[in-house]
């Protein structure tokens, strides 16, 4: 039986950037751990081993080169589901974002921002996918924007890793916003999403961007957990 000690997750404030190349490409980013109850304001009190809300929130300014691939690497201790736990096409989370669209990005005239509500869906793993050792895929479904998918990869003991590919998108650009949350627990199932490490300690999340020229930059997120 889990022991029902209290436990505070304190976020140590802000991001500490770990490194940049290339002055035209400085995408900000937060990632915050938040208790399942939290509302508008995002609560960091709660007990160890439990399910919490992940929120991101991500943006670039008009003219940087644009983002490829993002990597969010947890550091051993955090827990995800297996993707058998969850129906694929299951709500997960909600999403939006704000971008630049229109022939502007392709270096003609006219333009129009796209303003877009979306969410958070399971995708059934493909046997390739199984065979690469994938965990479980979250879907990012931004329509008319394609379906952007986040691949989980690792366990708690070694530590987990997100990859996702962003396809080029010929009528997208940077200035954008998104922000997103992940619910603490599986719309439908009510499967623990994420779940905190079963002893207090210091975890990290690092975030890793790399853009379409090559670009890299880098963020570490420190967490202290204690009973």
């Amino acid at each position: 039986m889990y022991r029902l000690a209290a436990a505070v997750l304190l976020v140590i404030a802000g991001a500490i950037p770990a490194g940049a190349q290339g002055s035209d490409f400085s995408p900000s980013a937060e990632y915050h751990l938040c208790t399942e109850d939290s509302g508008d304001e995002c609560v960091h009190d709660y007990y160890a081993d439990s399910a919490v809300q992940f929120r991101v929130k991500l943006a670039q300014d008009a003219g940087e080169e644009e983002l490829a691939n993002i990597s969010l690497r947890f550091t051993p201790g955090f827990r995800f589901p297996g993707d058998a736990r969850i129906e694929n096409g299951e709500r997960l989370g909600n999403a939006h974002i704000s971008i630049h669209s229109g022939p502007e990005c392709m270096g003609a005239a006219g333009s129009t921002p796209l303003d877009i509500d979306g969410h958070f869906e399971e995708r059934d793993r493909t046997e390739e996918e199984i065979a690469d050792g994938v965990k479980i895929v979250f879907r990012l479904v931004l329509d008319p924007i394609p379906p952007i998918d986040l691949k989980t990869y690792g366990n708690a003991r070694k530590g987990h890793r997100v990859e996702t590919t962003i396809e080029d998108r010929d009528y997208t650009c940077p200035p954008f916003s998104f922000d997103a949350t992940f619910f603490a627990h599986s719309e439908a199932a009510g499967v623990p999403m994420l779940r905190t490490p079963l002893t207090p300690g210091r975890y990290a999340l690092r975030a890793i961007f790399t853009g379409t020229e090559g670009s890299v930059a880098q963020f570490r997120y420190p967490y202290k957990i204690t009973y």
